[in-house]
């Protein structure tokens, strides 16, 4: 597959020299039993993270894959499959992404898939953002003014970083069990859905500039001339 992209490379730059190029692509093992390429086996993880490391090594930007499942259905192999490769991913340093969304292999797309997703990679990134240690952060002034048996919640330390410290989910719950039966005792699939008809409902796509609409029309009635002929 490298050998391949150097020589997309090769080409790419000798028709355009500059030109901006990523590597990239979908590799996997073969399932022996169905004969698929397996979206969500460990090993196609494997593979991605190694690619990556080759495109880090010769400098080039790379496109990774993630989000995505061999499931039917978005259940629990969905979720876990997802996020798995997510987290692969954002470890492996790739730098765009897609397939976010895919299940059955790469045969199917799924609005449902992607809204889940959508809060594991928030995850993944709060992650990934590691632990700063400043004086700020520390806060060992504040320790010791508080002392041993003392409580933080009334600080003004406090007040000023947790919204910004800590990672507020939209899709997990977090609620006790008496809360949680008294909100309807949805599961992550429902909230996935709820959240999935509000998007839909109230979403509304910001209008293109009018030149680029005019600039869009003319390459597609452009193509579409070149089809006729």
């Amino acid at each position: 597959m490298v050998a391949e992209e150097l020589m997309d490379l090769v080409i790419n730059q000798a028709a355009n020299p500059g030109a901006p190029f990523l590597m990239g692509g979908v590799h996997s093992v073969m399932d022996m039993k169905s004969g698929i390429l397996a979206y969500g086996a460990p090993e196609m993880n494997k593979l991605l993270a190694a690619h990556t490391e080759i495109a880090r090594h010769l400098g080039l930007a790379f496109y990774s894959t993630a989000g995505c499942s061999d499931s039917k259905t978005v259940d629990k192999q969905a979720a876990i499959e997802g996020a798995l490769s997510v987290m692969t991913s954002g470890l492996c340093g790739a730098n765009m992404i897609h397939d976010v969304g895919y299940i059955e292999f790469g045969s199917t797309g799924s609005l449902q898939q992607t809204v889940m997703m959508d809060e594991a990679i928030a995850m993944v990134k709060c992650f990934l953002g590691g632990i700063p240690v400043t004086k700020e952060t520390m806060a060992l002034d504040l320790i010791d003014s508080v002392g041993p048996g003392g409580q933080y919640l009334d600080a003004k330390h406090t007040a000023e970083h947790f919204k910004t410290e800590f990672w507020f989910p939209s899709l997990m719950d977090r609620s006790y069990w008496d809360m949680w039966k008294n909100k309807g005792e949805k599961t992550l699939g429902d909230r996935v859905q709820e959240k999935l008809n509000h998007i839909l409902d109230t979403h509304r796509v910001s209008p293109l500039p009018e030149q680029t609409r005019k600039e869009i029309d003319a390459i597609i009635a452009k193509a579409e001339t070149a089809v006729r002929q």
